[in-house]
């Protein structure tokens, strides 16, 4: 594949701080979107090369950490069901809502189950038919074409003890919420690009204008 050794070519590398060194003249506050940036950007010291002048803000590209309190409370209260096995990926378990998390819900009782597929999801509910299979599903577009294929999926199997509980969003309406703010001091975007190969980046022309 091509364009991979370049990223880790020393010296093109340093010209390119160089470059931007040279280019930068006032100050710029540039926030990066996708949470893959910025464990990148941590991993490498990206922010450590960068001129003093360029602030790199953390943006939204997590979508644990974007999931409003209220859908987690929902969550656990489903899980708390006796008749329900709740699941999500890993990293939704330690997530706090109002009062517990998920492992605490487990904790009390509740059949919590980390899966690694949404699709897993509708295996367990084939084999568990007196039992409500229910998927906590997070994401932004790149993870959303998983759950619906899931949905399709159960569909197509008449597995009718199947159902997710949703915390989607879009990229495009959570950077027009940043720049929506009266104090907000962004002034610039580092789009994820992997959700511009899901949803084109037509949505992000207005943004830019």
């Amino acid at each position: 594949m091509k364009y991979i050794d370049e990223y880790r070519d020393n010296d093109q590398v340093q010209r390119l701080i160089e470059a931007i060194n040279n280019a930068v003249v006032n100050s710029w506050s540039i926030m990066e979107i996708c949470g893959g940036q910025t464990h990148s950007i941590a991993r490498y010291g990206i922010d450590n090369m960068l001129p003093d002048k360029i602030s790199l803000l953390h943006g939204p590209g997590c979508p644990v950490c974007v999931t409003p309190t209220y859908i987690i409370d929902s969550a656990i209260e489903i899980a708390l069901q006796p008749h329900v096995i709740m699941t999500s990926f890993g990293d939704m378990m330690r997530v706090p809502g109002s009062k517990l998390d998920l492992l605490g819900a487990k904790a009390k009782g509740a059949d919590v189950r980390i899966l690694y597929s949404t699709l897993d999801a509708v295996d367990l509910a084939e084999k568990n038919p007196d039992k409500e299979v229910v998927f906590f599903a997070v994401g932004f577009e790149t993870t959303t074409p998983l759950h619906l294929t899931a949905i399709k999926e159960a569909s197509r199997r008449k597995v009718n003890n199947f159902s997710i509980i949703t915390s989607l969003f879009t990229v495009p309406a959570a950077i027009d919420a940043i720049l929506s703010e009266a104090d907000c001091k962004v002034d610039g975007f580092l789009a994820a690009g992997h959700v511009c190969a899901v949803m084109v980046y037509h949505e992000y022309h207005d943004i830019s204008r």
